[in-house]
């Protein structure tokens, strides 16, 4: 056997049914699946010329260049390599030198390296391609890495590339290859080589072979189809010197009853008996559409086929998701893998169809080839495309194994298939009536391919490729599971995941992903470690949860919702530990998330095509880690235990919770700026993120500690309240304004309010208590109650209210600066340091009430005020004798804000018309207080809208807008605010009446009510009015509606796509003949109901005295003649005639009487085009 490897002709008849593909592991390594070699390369070798050139056995030598040119330059500053053609044994080999110093320290001989030939036969012409020699190759670099060596054997080849990375070979056809350090050498030759006689090409059967030596290598052997049925691997170390190393196919061995052979995976090792160092590993590939419906997979076991008939079992490892088995072998044999249990079916039932009377009966056993009977449940059954008539199932049927080749098909109606083994359905697999393809028995099976509707009943189903199911999936039954793996499954349906006993779907591949089109629901329970820990489960449709065991995920599962509108998340016990969504993830821009009960999640974020999709619901949505928040959400609660991240949609959240369940316990969780209602910490660490945080509603601290930090404001439109465990801090330069009540019911938090100032609008209550530099700013405009329990370091009043009044006595403070109103309430004692009356404070003491101090400082104008009380400060200082740490500049406790921006108009979450113009409006202030800043409107779907405090737009384009309203000071502080605006395209329009009656010449409204795809109105709206019969009714802009004539007419109210309209019914005018045809005629064309014109008979006597006007659409015309003898109740031919300058214009001919009101005849324009119109009289007689 020549040691070149054997190759398929690209005309080699199919030679057995195709197999699953295996060993795609080894795909990247040897992309041509061949040999590796490692032949030697000595650059000392003399270069091969045409006189000495051998060719391989078997073919003719055509020619050999001696020296094989480098073409090139230098590639990344190296120099291209020289080639050399030198005789290697059983063939030739191109080796390569480099001569550059740069690549002196050796580096290169272990980098990646490729050369890429177009060898072609001088001879020829350019268009004649020509077979070489070669078709695998292997390179290795020498010790100093300035040399490598390529050998060429038997292939139809006109390019190639192959490289050294990290000491392995490879192989690949198309494309440049880069080395990890981003370097690739390319050499480019066109020398003639040998010439390979097309008629003396190998048989394919014959097996592979190359020489291998102590540095060791692969032979790989392919089927018929070009798919890798087996590999030997050969460690270094293994052989002492080179030896050629073979493999080749064998029949598939009749063992009887000491087991099963499995088809296909015979082979035969040379040379036989040869020993080795270490041992060798044998590679089989195996289709599980072969096997016995008895046959577990995973008990395989490739066995040494001996001289007397005997097998011998080797150690051997079953990966069932690939369908291969490894053993370790010490010699050379023939070898098969096969399962040693007696098998109750040694044959497939082979689908052959054609059988009278019904070619497609699944039931018939004359439609069956092979075993010659209808497949059961322990009988795999093979379906070909090579055959006319393809199986049809009309009643119940089993099966052990199902294969469906591509090309063939399998149909099922009204019932389904229990498939007790594995499936591989490459063709078209269908159903009526929802039959269900069921997997049913233990153990583990696998599935690939297309369905109608699958159920899994019981064991393991392994995703062995991509999947499609264009119904239902259901899994309910014996504990079955779907394991996924590194596939995609897609289903066009629901999924379920139902019943009490457990059942799971097993997702533990980061590429794996299920695809859900449908509802996917999940009442069944697991109760080991959580099935879905990693791939992407893409939800289409809604979500229901039915306990808490029956959805957990870890790991880096993520869960996808990519639906167009609304989705919905049920989840029946949301709140016990350990369920719920690992990542949680929109991504579709339409979609709607809507919470229908509480809801967690690891993390929550935003694809990128998700941008914009909406939460909405009244629950609470838990994120025990970060959130990155890209689009609008509204929810009552919002708890985060990481990183809030927010983009700018609007967030009409009632209640953001920082629990801090999710940041290192030695980092802080950050508050950034998000226009918050209600906040809620519970972290043990919290500190603000962003220079400027507004609550709008209440801050509570109930666990940890929060603080400020590093000069930071937090603005709290609110209350401020401690409870529990949670605690204030605030140190240097904090900053906190608290326009309601501040509570202090919770733990004192180390080091406690030690420095910073705190403003506040309300009461104060609790145990509060500061030290060192804080300060404490009362500023509020109505009375302030100040019932605190310790000591405030420093306290300023500047109430322009009523007061403050203190509660508590006997507190000290430090330092009190009273430049607003206050009250000293009866039998209240309080001790101060120092004080300072400004001239705008206000103080009263009640009865009782004692007050003492040990310097103080009053400015003229100040009121202190004693009903009783008693104190005073002794002795009482001069301006000259305090500075500015006694009496402070009162800038220092002016009001700290941020800018607060309100969009007034319109309101939160309007819907409008696609057409409808809607005008925005918004204010800014500071502190209360309006200010003069710019207004600039943004549409995240439209772009920059325009500028100012109010603007009005015509026509949104349609879709969910989030439109900000971003103000800017002339310092350079910024504000936001947003709203989420509804644009839709009219869906629905009700006209009222929906049916009415009138009489002849009144008139009546009619209004429209439009209507989006929600139901939600439209309001102003502009509609376009229409009738069917202008002869009946005519509508103008506004709904206004005139009748004429006797009839029903439809009034018709259109936006856009949409229309509505109401059923009108004016009475007839009495029968008979019209007494005289003076007056004015409304002239309508009979066909179509349209308006033509107004003709006015101003005079009619006698038989041809007849003057008037005719308004038409060219213009307006004089009557000058015409005739009005009856006869049988019908006008002469020529009743009237119009004319311009003399010249006819139109006539109304053959009027007939219809009712003594209307008059039926034709129009009659000169420029032709006759038609039959109906005269009705509106007046004027």
């Amino acid at each position: 056997m020549s040691s070149a490897s054997k190759v398929r002709s690209p005309h080699h008849p199919r030679s057995r049914v195709a197999r699953a593909p295996a060993l795609q592991w080894l795909a990247g390594t040897l992309a041509l699946g061949l040999i590796v070699l490692t032949a030697s390369c000595e650059m000392a070798q003399e270069p091969l010329g045409p006189e000495d050139a051998s060719s391989p056995p078997g073919h003719a030598a055509f020619s050999l260049a001696s020296h094989l040119e480098a073409r090139g330059s230098s590639i990344h500053g190296y120099l291209a390599p020289t080639l050399d053609v030198v005789s290697m044994e059983d063939g030739i080999g191109i080796c390569a030198a480099w001569s550059d110093p740069a690549l002196a320290d050796g580096g290169f001989g272990t980098d990646l390296f490729s050369f890429d030939f177009d060898l072609r036969d001088a001879e020829a012409s350019d268009e004649q391609g020509v077979t070489v020699w070669t078709r695998l190759a292997s390179v290795r670099g020498d010790a100093d890495g300035q040399a490598a060596c390529i050998k060429l054997s038997q292939d139809e080849f006109t390019g190639a590339q192959a490289g050294l990375g990290e000491g392995d070979a490879w192989l690949r056809a198309d494309g440049m290859a880069r080395s990890g350090q981003g370097r690739s050498t390319w050499v480019h030759h066109t020398s003639p080589a040998y010439l390979v006689n097309e008629a003396s090409h190998p048989d394919p059967e014959d097996g592979a072979s190359a020489v291998l030596g102590p540095e060791g290598g692969q032979v790989i052997l392919l089927d018929s189809n070009g798919e890798i049925r087996a590999v030997l691997i050969i460690p270094a170390g293994a052989l002492l010197e080179e030896t050629t190393i073979g493999i080749s196919p064998e029949a598939d061995p009749a063992l009887g009853d000491r087991g099963f052979a499995v088809p296909g995976t015979s082979v035969f090792l040379s040379p036989s008996g040869l020993e080795f160092v270490t041992p060798v590993s044998l590679v089989l590939a195996f289709d599980r559409g072969t096997l016995p419906l008895d046959t577990d997979p995973e008990e395989l076991e490739i066995h040494r086929l001996n001289v007397d008939g005997s097998t011998t079992s080797q150690p051997t490892a079953v990966d069932v998701g690939e369908s291969t088995a490894t053993a370790t072998l010490s010699s050379f044999s023939g070898y098969v893998l096969l399962d040693e249990a007696q098998s109750i079916v040694d044959q497939v039932s082979l689908w052959s169809g054609g059988a009278s009377p019904d070619p497609r009966d699944w039931h018939d056993p004359a439609n069956w080839a092979g075993t010659g009977r209808v497949p059961d449940q322990f009988t795999p059954a093979l379906i070909l495309a090579d055959v006319e008539h393809f199986p049809r199932i009309t009643s119940p049927a089993d099966v052990g194994n199902l294969t469906i080749r591509e090309g063939a098909s399998l149909e099922m109606v009204g019932v389904g298939i229990g498939v007790h083994g594995s499936i591989v359905s490459e063709g078209t697999f269908t159903s009526e009536g929802g039959a269900t393809v069921t997997m049913f028995g233990p153990g583990t099976r696998s599935l690939v391919g297309s369905l109608p509707n699958l159920g899994i009943q019981e064991g393991t189903t392994v995703l062995s490729g991509n999947v499609n199911v264009d119904g239902r999936v259901l899994l309910v039954g014996n504990s079955p599971t779907l394991q996924v793996g590194a596939h995609v499954m897609e289903i066009g349906g629901e999924l379920l995941v139902a019943g009490s006993d457990p059942a799971r779907i097993l997702m533990t591949e980061t590429l794996g992903r299920v695809i859900v089109h449908g509802n996917a629901n999940f009442t069944a329970p697991w109760p080991g470690e959580a099935p879905l820990q990693a791939g992407t489960l893409e939800l289409r449709g809604n979500f229901m949860q039915g306990q808490a065991a029956a959805f957990r995920t870890a790991g880096n599962h993520r869960t996808l919702f990519s639906g167009e509108g609304i989705q919905l998340i049920t989840i029946d016990e949301p709140d016990v530990p350990g369920t719920g969504f690992h990542a949680l993830t929109l991504g579709n821009t339409s979609t709607e998330l809507m919470l229908q009960s509480n809801v967690r999640a690891e993390f929550l974020n935003w694809a990128d095509e998700g941008v914009g999709a909406r939460i909405s619901g009244g629950s609470a949505l838990s994120v025990r880690n970060s959130a990155l928040i890209r689009g609008p959400v509204s929810v009552d609660e919002l708890r985060i235990g990481g990183r809030l991240s927010w983009s700018g949609h609007p967030y009409l959240v009632s209640t953001t919770v920082f629990t801090g369940e999710g940041i290192d316990i030695l980092q802080p969780q950050t508050i950034p700026h998000v226009p918050y209602q209600d906040v809620v910490v519970m972290s043990d660490d919290a500190t603000l993120e962003d220079e400027f945080v507004t609550v709008r509603g209440d801050f509570r601290i109930l666990d940890g500690s929060f603080r400020a930090d590093r000069g930071r404001l937090l603005t709290v439109r609110g209350n401020l309240v401690t409870e529990g465990d949670g605690g204030l801090i605030m140190m240097d330069d904090d900053r906190i304004v608290v326009y309601g009540n501040v509570d202090f019911q919770g733990a004192f938090r180390e080091p406690g309010l030690d420095g910073g100032r705190l403003w506040i609008g309300g009461d104060v209550t609790g145990s509060y208590g500061a030290r060192n530099e804080h300060r404490t700013i009362m500023f509020g405009a109505e009375t302030q109650e100040l019932e605190n329990e310790f000591a405030i370091r420093n306290l300023i009043i500047t109430n322009v209210g009523p007061g403050v009044n203190f509660h508590q006595g006997a507190f000290p403070i430090l330092f009190l600066d009273l430049i607003g109103n206050s009250r000293i309430l009866e039998g209240v004692q309080i001790s101060v340091f120092h004080v300072n009356f400004r001239s705008t404070s206000r103080t009263i003491f009640e009865r009782d009430s004692w007050f003492v101090c040990s310097t103080g400082y009053n400015e003229i104008g100040a009121s202190v005020w004693s009903d009783g009380g008693m104190g005073g400060c002794n002795p009482p200082l001069t301006r000259s004798q305090i500075d500015t740490t006694q009496r402070p500049p009162l800038e220092e406790y002016d009001l700290p804000s941020a800018l607060d921006v309100q969009i007034t108009s319109p309101l939160q979450g309007i819907t409008v018309g696609e057409n409808q113009s809607i005008t925005f409006s918004a204010s800014a202030s500071m502190g209360g207080a309006a200010v003069d800043v710019t207004f600039e409107w943004i549409s995240s779907r439209d772009g920059i809208l325009g500028t100012g405090s109010t603007i009005t737009v015509e026509g949104l384009s349609a879709g969910v807008h989030t439109v900000a309203a971003r103000a800017e000071t002339s310092d350079g502080l910024v504000g936001l605010d947003f709203i989420v605006v509804r644009v839709t395209e009219p869906a629905t329009i009700n006209v009222m009446p929906a049916t009415a009656e009138a009489a002849r010449l009144s008139t009546l409204s009619f209004t429209a009510e439009v209507l989006d795809e929600f139901g939600g109105t439209l309001g102003d709206t502009q509609v376009t009015w229409s009738t069917s019969n202008a002869c009946v009714a005519s509508v103008d802009e506004f709904g206004t509606v005139t009748t004429y004539s006797g009839g029903s007419v439809q009034i018709t109210a259109s936006a856009g796509s949409a229309q509505g309209s109401a059923s009108l019914t004016v009475e007839d005018a009495p029968s008979g003949v019209p007494a005289t045809v003076a007056g004015q005629w409304r002239v309508c064309e009979v066909w179509t109901g349209d308006y033509v014109g107004l003709l006015d008979i101003e005079h009619a006597e006698g038989e041809v005295d007849i003057s008037g006007t005719f308004t038409w659409a060219p213009g307006t015309y004089s009557l000058l003649e015409g005739n009005s003898r009856w006869f049988n109740e019908r006008l002469t031919a020529v009743w009237a005639m119009q004319f311009l300058g003399g010249e006819r214009i139109v006539g109304i001919n053959n009027a007939a009487a219809v009712n003594q009101e209307t008059l039926s005849g034709t129009f009659d324009p000169v420029s032709g085009g006759m038609y039959p119109v109906q005269l009705v009289r509106i007046g004027g007689e």
